[in-house]
C-alpha cells in the first residue's frame, strides 16, 4: 500500500475474503481498500472513487463496517456520510449519500441494532445523527456541549458512549430511547489538556468495561455499571508517553503509544 498518512481504517470479513478500508485525508485517492490475503504476502491499494462536495475540503475521517455483509460506512471532511457495498470479490464498490446532515467534519460513525438497524454519526459539530437504513431517515438527533470525536457501543443495544473533548467529563452515556436532552451519566478525570480525536478509548460490551489512554502513560478503566468511580488504573510505559489507542482482546488490554511502542496487560489481575 501507499506511504502515506490515514485517518481512519476499519476491515470487512466475509467468508472468503478479509479486507482494509482506509480513509485518508486528500482530495485525490481519498478511500483505499485493500485485500489481506495470507497467499498474497504483498497486498496493494485498490482506489475506490468518492463522490464529493469539491468546495468543500476533501477527504475520508471516519470509517466504519456495518453489520450488513460486504458493507461500510464513511463520513469525509466535506461533511457527507456514504454507505458503500462491495462486490463479491471486494474489488469495487458503490457509493450512496445518506441523508445526514453536519455542518463540521464527520468525527465518529457507530451502526447499531436495537430495534432496527442504524448508523449513528458524530461530528466537530457536537451534533449526533441516529439514522435509519430501512425508513433510510434521521429519527433521532441531539447536540452536546463539546465536541464528539468518538463513539462506542455498551453492554446495552440502546446506549452508545460518547467522548468528547472536556478537561474533566470525557465521557458521555446517551440511551437513544429517551429524548436526548441530557447524557444518562458522565464520568471522566481531571486533565490540563484537551483529549483529540487522534486518541482513542475502547468499550468492552461483554463486561461493562470502558478504558482509555492518557499523556502520561497510564490507562483507567470503568465498569458502566458504576463509572463515577475509576475501577483500576494501570501504568504502561516506564517513560511518560500519550497513549493514543487502547484495544481489549480476551483477558489483555494493548496499549499503543505516540511513539509506536505497545505494551500488553493482563487487566483482570491488575
Amino acid at each position: 500500500a501507499r506511504d502515506v498518512l490515514l485517518d481512519d481504517a476499519c476491515l470487512i470479513s466475509s467468508e472468503v475474503q478479509t479486507s482494509a478500508i482506509l480513509g485518508h485525508v486528500r482530495d485525490s485517492h481519498q478511500l483505499s481498500l485493500v485485500n489481506l490475503n495470507e497467499h498474497n504476502p504483498h497486498p496493494y491499494a485498490i482506489d475506490l472513487r468518492r463522490p464529493w462536495n469539491e468546495s468543500k475540503r476533501g477527504g475520508v475521517s471516519s470509517v466504519c463496517a456495518m453489520g450488513q455483509p460486504h458493507s461500510f460506512a464513511t463520513g469525509g471532511y466535506d461533511r457527507v456520510v456514504h454507505l458503500w457495498k462491495l462486490d463479491s470479490s471486494h474489488s469495487s464498490a458503490l457509493a450512496q449519500p445518506l441523508a445526514i446532515n453536519h455542518t463540521n467534519v464527520v468525527q465518529s460513525l457507530l451502526p447499531v441494532c436495537d430495534t432496527s438497524h442504524s448508523l449513528i454519526s458524530a461530528g466537530a459539530d457536537c451534533k449526533v445523527n441516529i439514522y435509519n437504513l430501512s425508513s433510510q431517515r434521521v429519527f433521532n438527533s441531539f447536540k452536546t456541549s463539546n465536541q464528539i470525536n468518538h463513539l462506542h457501543w455498551t453492554h446495552s443495544p440502546f446506549c452508545t458512549l460518547l467522548e468528547i473533548a472536556n478537561l474533566e467529563l470525557q465521557f458521555e452515556l446517551r440511551d437513544h430511547r429517551i429524548v436526548p436532552e441530557r447524557p444518562v451519566i458522565r464520568f471522566g478525570y481531571t486533565t490540563n489538556q484537551v483529549r483529540g480525536r487522534y486518541t482513542k478509548g475502547a468499550s468492552l460490551p461483554s463486561s461493562s468495561l470502558f478504558t482509555c489512554g492518557d499523556r502520561y502513560g497510564k490507562v483507567r478503566l470503568w465498569d458502566l455499571r458504576n463509572p463515577k468511580t475509576v475501577a483500576s488504573e494501570i501504568l504502561c510505559f516506564a517513560e511518560p508517553q500519550r497513549i493514543v489507542q487502547v484495544l481489549f482482546h480476551q483477558s489483555r488490554l494493548f496499549a499503543c503509544s505516540e511513539n509506536g511502542e505497545i505494551s500488553c496487560i493482563n487487566y483482570l489481575s491488575s
